[in-house]
């Protein structure tokens, strides 16, 4: 089976459903029309220093310093970046703002995933999550071989 979507507009329109009314999956169900974004949403880096990126496709984690209101301060992460990325919630739009980077390794001169499955926010402060794993290697090599 082929899909042939904007992964920008779904990504966009499940993140600001999911905001708005909640993580139901009712929620989703009715969500009208995606939200715009205005900026872009930063994906997996394109070279070693991170200057340049496509765009996300997965957001993976996201958390507001508020719960309810606009505007409202967010923080996302996609779990094939570097980083997490700065976006403000308006009603009907995402602004997306500075990329967070947190770690910068490299293995085999290309840049490793955070792999980053969440972000929480309390206390005042951002948190993003990972899930700690080795990453996949299509060839199949042990990355622990070849150091």
């Amino acid at each position: 089976m082929t899909w042939s979507i904007d992964s920008r507009k779904l990504s966009a329109s499940l993140v600001a459903a999911c905001l708005a009314v909640g993580w139901s999956g009712a929620a989703l169900a009715q969500a009208p029309q995606p939200w715009t974004i205005q900026g872009k949403l930063t994906g997996k880096p394109k070279n070693l220093e991170g200057s340049e990126s496509k765009n996300s496709k997965d957001v993976s984690g996201i958390a507001c310093a508020t719960e309810s209101g606009f505007p409202r301060l967010c923080l996302i992460a996609d779990d094939e970046t570097q980083g997490a990325q700065i976006i403000i919630l308006q009603d009907g739009k995402l602004i997306a703002g500075d990329f967070v980077r947190l770690i910068d390794d490299s293995f085999v001169g290309k840049p490793l995933e955070l792999d980053a499955e969440g972000v929480a926010f309390a206390g005042g402060a951002f948190y993003v999550i990972g899930s700690h794993g080795r990453p996949r290697h299509e060839s199949g090599v042990d990355a622990a071989a070849e150091v």
